[in-house]
């Protein structure tokens, strides 16, 4: 409106305030787009926004009212306001880091016994991790990158950051749900092989994790405790926060966990996967390497694979391309986990809105 207005201006020979008027307009057309286009860099923008009210209304007032420079009351708040949020933040950012430092120090602690008592098969899994990345990074099929051929160097190639190929969330859970039991029935067949482990209630609702095989012997498969798929809020928070609200990006919608007692163990199910002729790798997190800092996961360690299956049952279903996530997790860092772990990561992760 104020730049319509100042087209006014110019026509009836006030040319100065017209000026001023578009200058006004145009800083609040940028500062609406910028909100509706990037929202994160909302707090940012109102110091930009502040500072040029300020010169706009000074600089007006000092040449037409013929008034001295002032700092306007409104700009002042504006700016305060902005102060004691970041004030705030930083607060906050550092109690969140001070409130996991005993985790940290646990899982640290955990993982350096590990280095010492399991180091040759700690080298094995890294080893084979590297041995095998052009296979996890490698030769795929085309339509796989369609969606991200832009950013990749060649066409048969994957990204090393893979995407689903559906951008819409409702699409993205349909599928999750068609692919879960049909990747349930590999999981159990991996924990088989490897002396996989799997969360189980017994006696008192205690949960315990117990090898796959005995908990078929004993015949309590109805007590395992199979994960559910990712919440949709949190689905929805993690899409807006971390992804520019791209859900395509989101890999972890379906997701199994398997726990091992040695590291010799979580190797060999390693290998049982990405052997598996109806499974596709696509990439590797292997927070298990000495050489990576697991500071993003506070000291959480863990082997993660996003890979997808493509049996007869999975293309039936047209579920084959949906990316899953399987994570592998030593006993002695799932031990630190279980002791409300978990639940003191997701508080320390909603402070950083990550």
């Amino acid at each position: 409106a104020r730049m319509l207005a100042s087209f006014g201006s110019v026509f009836s020979d006030d040319g100065r305030h017209a000026s001023f008027l578009f200058i006004q307009g145009f800083r609040d057309f940028l500062f609406a787009t910028l909100c509706i286009v990037k929202e994160r860099w909302a707090a940012v923008w109102f110091v930009v926004y502040g500072s040029l009210t300020f010169f706009v209304v000074s600089l007006q007032e000092s040449l037409v009212s013929g008034f001295d420079v002032r700092l306007p009351v409104t700009i002042s708040i504006l700016l305060g306001l902005f102060l004691m949020s970041c004030i705030a933040r930083a607060v906050t950012m550092r109690r969140s880091a001070e409130s996991m430092r005993s985790d940290r120090n646990r899982y640290q602690h955990a993982w350096e016994a590990m280095l010492v008592t399991e180091a040759g098969d700690v080298e094995n899994l890294c080893f084979a991790v590297k041995a095998n990345s052009k296979k996890i990074r490698g030769e795929t099929r085309q339509s796989l990158c369609t969606r991200a051929d832009q950013n990749s160097q060649t066409g048969n190639r994957l990204l090393h950051s893979p995407m689903q190929q559906i951008g819409s969330l409702d699409l993205l859970y349909a599928q999750a749900q068609g692919v879960f039991h049909i990747l349930m029935e590999k999981v159990k067949l991996w924990a088989s092989v490897s002396a996989g482990k799997l969360p189980a209630k017994i006696q008192d609702n205690e949960v315990c994790y117990m090898r796959w095989e005995s908990i078929k012997e004993d015949k309590m498969a109805g007590a395992v405790r199979w994960p559910r798929l990712k919440s949709p809020d949190r689905s929805v928070e993690k899409a807006s926060r971390s992804y520019q609200n791209d859900v395509s990006k989101l890999l972890d919608i379906c997701r199994f966990a398997l726990v091992f007692d040695s590291m010799a163990d979580l190797k060999r199910c390693f290998d049982v996967i990405l052997a598996d002729r109806d499974v596709e790798c696509l990439r590797v997190k292997n927070r298990l390497d000495p050489k990576v800092e697991a500071t993003e996961t506070i000291g959480f360690r863990n082997c993660l694979l996003n890979l997808r299956v493509d049996n007869k049952e999975a293309r039936m279903l047209n579920v084959s391309y949906h990316i899953c996530e399987v994570q592998l997790i030593p006993q002695q860092i799932m031990d630190l986990r279980k002791d409300n772990g978990h639940a003191r990561y997701i508080a320390y992760r909603n402070s950083r809105c990550e």
